[in-house]
This record gives structure tokens, sequence and C-alpha cells, in this order.
């Protein structure tokens, strides 16, 4: 890491799986996890700025309940674990920023998102809401009303968006998992940059109730941690129907089976730096029968995800834009108003392609159980670049950073980002990609890479 940095407490469980069981060894108590991750943040956050806010008194107020809870045994699966959600989500009693307190509802939310219900009824314990890319409408993480947080293994880099703040909460040890959103690749960039796992589940298996949104078709919720284990404990607690979003089903997971064939989608693999092709390479070892394959509609992506963005993203901000654009930051503005411009014909074409492109998609999975791609074309650039160089190529910021994620945000499909190694210090990601519902098969084949990586020397 480079920059100045105090001198604080390692956390004393480092991943959610190694804090339980030091609570039910009796090594380690709630109060005290909570307690050093609350030092850890007063120090730390100075300089990282993932945090809006703060919720010191009652984080160490309910790490005495957790205390007594594990001494009575009446633990639950989160029992004292501190966790971060992105201020994008609402929590009972307090302000939800949306990365710009200017426009966002100034009244503090009267009920907590259901996934929120659903962590505190686990026994997480909430330390915080964190920063983010305005509205969720960037993937850079850069935010010029609230400051941008700093990426952990090198502060004057991105730590990518528009999740930031819970990517960097996680990677520097502010949290122990954090719940971020993922519009078209918000979960997954900023676990990439940042080394962390990041999960976004099939559309509609978390809640969305809550969630301030950006695009009503494209919005997912999703956990951010230091492992794929502990991921998939939040995704497992966190999935299933609420009636407060008309999105989510009941569904079981379909039974879970081994993963024996894996499409290395070539197009992405192709344009991503040598170095981030390698790590890729190197990775997937992990996995039997791997195999390249095209993903169709690769050249119509962009231009149909982006007028699906906007469009719903001016509907939702529609009578702020008209009557006080000046509150929004230039970048946020100048895709808001494109929206708002938009024909209807062009939502519609859209909207046909996305249909046509999942259907594709889907044939795809009658070939693989599987497909993998990296999750950014490049580490994480500079903080304040417009464009990165790939080999020698000029790119711009936001391809090299969306353009692997976006298609699966448009179609809903189970993703998730994994660290596989490191670029001049920059963590790299990899990206695996499953069929709708497929989220168990997601897990698994991130686990056999999780594993196959930390064995390595």
């Amino acid at each position: 890491m480079t920059g100045a940095s105090a001198t604080v407490p390692e956390p004393a469980g480092q991943t959610i799986a190694g804090a339980l069981d030091a609570f039910r060894r009796r090594e380690l108590r709630p109060s005290q996890l909570v307690g050093e991750t609350l030092t850890r943040i007063q120090s730390l956050d100075g300089d990282l700025n993932a945090f809006s806010q703060i919720f010191e008194e009652q984080a160490l107020s309910a790490a005495e309940t957790a205390d007594a809870d594990w001494e009575a045994g009446r633990e639950r699966p989160l029992s004292g674990i501190p966790i971060s959600v992105k201020d994008l989500v609402d929590i009972a009693g307090f302000v939800t920023g949306c990365g710009n307190p200017a426009a966002a509802p100034p009244e503090p939310a009267t009920a907590s998102a259901s996934v929120v219900k659903r962590l505190e009824a686990a026994g997480a314990i909430i330390v915080g809401k964190t920063n983010l890319h305005e509205f969720a409408l960037g993937i850079t993480g850069e935010n010029q009303h609230t400051g941008t947080p700093r990426n952990p293994h090198d502060r004057s880099h991105m730590p990518g968006g528009s999740s930031s703040g819970s990517g960097v909460s996680v990677a520097s040890g502010m949290a122990l998992a954090s719940i971020g959103t993922d519009t078209g690749g918000s979960v997954r960039v900023p676990a990439g940059l940042c080394g962390v796992v990041g999960f976004k589940p099939t559309f509609g298996r978390i809640s969305r109730a809550g969630v301030f949104p950006l695009s009503w078709t494209m919005d997912h919720v999703g956990p951010l941690a230091a492992t794929v284990d502990d991921a998939a404990l939040l995704y497992r607690l966190l999935k299933g129907e609420d009636h407060q979003d008309p999105a989510t089903i009941a569904l079981p997971d379909p039974p879970s089976r081994r993963v024996l064939r894996v499409g290395l989608l070539s197009e992405l693999t192709e344009i991503a730096g040598a170095a981030v092709r390698e790590r890729l390479q190197t990775a997937l070892r992990a996995l039997p029968a791997v195999e390249s394959v095209t993903l169709p509609y690769t050249d119509s992506i962009a231009a149909t995800y982006s007028a699906i963005l906007v469009a719903e993203g001016a509907t939702v901000h529609h009578r702020q834009l008209r009557d006080n654009p000046e509150v929004f930051g230039d970048d946020v503005r100048t895709l808001l108003s494109v929206g708002a411009t938009l024909f209807a014909p062009d939502y519609v074409q859209a909207m046909r392609v996305r249909a046509a492109f999942a259907a594709e998609c889907e044939a795809l999975f009658e070939q693989f159980d599987c497909l993998a791609a990296p999750t950014t074309l490049s580490p994480a650039p500079e903080i304040g670049a417009r464009s990165v160089d790939i080999d020698g190529r000029r790119v711009s910021v936001r391809d090299a950073l969306v353009t692997c994620t976006r298609p699966f945000s448009m179609i809903g499909l189970p993703a998730i980002s994994l660290p596989c190694g490191t670029q001049d210090g920059l963590p790299v990601g990899l990206q695996i990609i499953g069929p709708r519902y497929g989220d168990e098969l997601v897990l698994e084949a991130a686990k056999a890479i999780e594993t196959a990586l930390s064995a390595s020397p």
C-alpha cells in the first residue's frame, strides 16, 4: 500500500467464518471485534473515505447484546459480525444520502430496507453506511459531492463504483462484509479493483425494497466479502421472496452439481491486458474443460445497455432533472439528460435486443455450466484518469471497467468477481457467470478457484 497509513490493530476475525469460529471457541467476543473494527475505521477512514455515516454508539450497544446472546447460546447466523451498507440502502432513522445529500430525500428513512432487516434478524451489526458514485450512476467511484474513496492498495487509484465505499471498507478491514448494488457492475468492479469477492445474484434473488432505484429492470443487491464462503453465507441469508419487491420470487436453488464445462468468453478476454489474461488463465486451471466461446451481440451490448440505463434513470430523477438540474454532478447530469431525450422507440428496441441477447446466452448454457471473463480489462486506473493504456491501446476508463460486467447485469445472470492475482501491486479480478438461477453453481466454481489459488506457492 502506498501513501501514509496509521498504525491500527488488525481485525481479530478477518473473515466472517473466522470470526464466528472464534466466537464459538470463546477466543473472541463480538464487543472486541466491533470495538477493534470501529477503531480501525477511526484510524483509516480519514484517508480512505469509505464511510458516509458511522454508527458507533448503535454498533457498540448491539455488540454487547451479541456478547450476551453467545454466552446464553442464543446466537444467530451473523451474531456480532460488523457489516457496512451502501448509502443507497434505507436504514430506519437515518438519511439515505445516495452519494449526493443535496439531491437525495432529506428526511430520515422511516423503515429499513428488506436486506437490512434480514441482516439484523441474522444478528449482523451495521457499523456504518458507505460512500458511492452519485446515485449509483457511475463505475469509477469518483464523487464531487462526498469525495472519492481511495483504493486501499494504492490511494492514488480508483476503488471502482458505484459501490466504492463498500469495496474499500472490506478490503481495508473496516467491515467484514458489505452490501452493495449492481446495475452494470457496481458490486463486481469495486470487488475486482479492491481485491475482494463481489457477488451479483440472479435478478430478483435478493430484494431491492428500500433501496433507492437507478434502473428497475437491471438493479441488483449483492454482498462484498473477503472470501467466497462469506459471500455465499450472506447470499443464502438474504435471498428469497419479498412481497415489497415484485421482482423476487419463491424459487429453490437447483440441485448442486459439479462444474465440468467452462466457456471462456474470447471477445472479452482478448481485449484485456496481457497481465490480466495471464492471471485469468492461471486461475482457470482449477476448473476442468475450459474452452473459448463467443459472446453473442457483442457489437450491440454497449448501446443497448446504455439506452435502458439512461432512460430508466432519467425516469427516476425526472422531476429533479427538470426543476433543479444543477444539483447533479456533471457526469450524472449528462447521462440523465441523454435519457430524458431518448425516444420511446429507442427504449423499446433496446428491450427487444436485450431479450434476444438473453435467449442467445441461455443457449450457451446448454454447452457450458459456467462462463468466465475478466472482471475488468485492467487493474484500477488512477483517480481522475479518463483513459488507460492497455498494451499500447488507449481505452476509456469506462470501457476498461464496465465492458465485461454490464452484459450480465443487463440480462440478470448471476456473476461473481474474485481476486486472481495482482499487476504492479493492484488486484486483478476474475469473473464467473452462471445460468439464470444458477447462483450456487457460480459460487461452487468460484470456491474451487479460490481454493486452488490459496494453495499455490
